[in-house]
């Protein structure tokens, strides 16, 4: 590297740590216990010395990657393969790997056992769905071959088995609408990757944890070539009090319904609520406010009030936001309906 290589270099990792320093209350906000600003940075060290074009990147693209990384758990360190860093010009993408999934599929406490497997041409191999679905797989002895597909299988606690299959071919048509289907895990990690994009899918069927809906979201929209916004994951200029999602949500349903026709609850002290709880309580919201009947608002409410994620503080949001979207629902059916 020359000298003015090596500037310039030193000169980005200096602006990331001018950022860290300057928003280091918002980022200890939004980062969950396990993890300090401290540790942060010493994690974006060791990231962006083995992928040096990461620095290429917008700083908050970057730190917001390593955040949500962070609050999903998953650590890039590429050793584990729990997750990657994907430089695309100026903005940084996070990739959940397989075994970042099937970590996060274990957390939910709903699995007996999870586990992804690729198949070869020479293995011996045969499945069907239907009423009575059953998957067979006998890898071979000899030299196996060419890869043919990838399947997930897992077993449920109450001893039900779910599994998904996908042919190469399958695989290779998501590989192929994705920016990173020429660098990146794509090339250097292909059986990995296969194996997540199966187990992604067999995800959608599995009694999941917040955490992991979140992991499959982020990666589809990768998948799907759609800015995952990591340059929002922290408001590194936000006042300590300011307005939630949650809160604004509140507003608007005020704001839609007949003066007096819904009672307005006390406002909560936002601040007590970390930045990862905001988020949980975001992602609720916006449930609450897609809900078209009472029956569907309080399901979404018992999910959230039973949640680990949730302190007092946070179970008393979810109570009057639920409570303000039946109201709402009621209000636009008039005093009549029978719905309960």
């Amino acid at each position: 590297m020359t000298n003015g290589a090596m500037t310039t270099t030193q000169g980005k990792v200096a602006t990331i740590r001018d950022l860290l320093e300057k928003s280091k209350q918002q980022i200890a906000m939004a980062l969950p216990k396990h993890c300090t600003p401290d540790r942060l940075a010493r994690m974006f060290m060791t990231t962006v010395q083995r992928t040096p074009k990461l620095l290429d990147c917008e700083p908050k693209s970057l730190l917001g990657a390593f955040i949500q990384a962070s609050q999903l758990g998953l650590e890039p360190d590429g050793i584990l393969g729990h997750a990657y860093f994907i430089p695309y010009g100026k903005v940084c993408q996070l990739i959940p790997g397989y075994k970042g999934l099937i970590d996060l599929s274990r957390r939910s406490g709903e699995l007996s056992t999870i586990d992804v497997r690729i198949v070869h041409e020479k293995d011996d191999f045969a499945f069907h769905y239907g009423l009575d679905p059953d998957l067979h797989h006998t890898p071979s002895h000899d030299e196996p071959g060419e890869m043919i597909a990838a399947y997930a299988v897992a077993r449920l606690r109450d001893s039900g088995v779910q599994f998904e299959v996908m042919w190469k071919r399958e695989i290779d048509k998501i590989r192929d609408g994705s920016k990173a289907s020429k660098n990146g895990p794509w090339v250097t990690y292909y059986e990995e990757m296969a194996k997540k994009t199966v187990l992604r899918r067999l995800c959608k069927l599995l009694p999941t944890s917040v955490e992991l809906q979140k992991a499959v979201a982020l990666d589809e929209m990768e998948a799907a070539n759609i800015d995952q916004k990591m340059d929002t994951v922290v408001d590194f200029q936000a006042n300590a009090k300011q307005m939630t999602t949650l809160d604004a949500l509140a507003e608007d349903i005020d704001n839609q319904q007949e003066p007096n026709s819904e009672p307005t609850p006390e406002p909560l002290d936002s601040t007590k609520l970390s930045m990862e709880e905001c988020q949980l309580l975001d992602e609720y919201y916006a449930a609450f406010k897609a809900a078209e009947t009472i029956n569907a608002v309080k399901q979404l409410g018992n999910t959230a009030m039973s949640s680990e994620g949730f302190s007092d503080v946070g179970r008393e949001k979810v109570k009057a936001a639920c409570d303000s979207r039946i109201e709402a629902i009621r209000g636009k059916r008039g005093a009549g309906s029978n719905e309960r």
